[in-house]
């Protein structure tokens, strides 16, 4: 994973997170 997307993929983690949960 590139530096550029380490936001981008925190925020794809926390989105599959949640998503997990429901």
């Amino acid at each position: 994973m590139a530096l550029k997307s380490t936001g981008a993929t925190a925020i794809v983690r926390e989105r599959f997170a949640a998503r997990a949960v429901l």
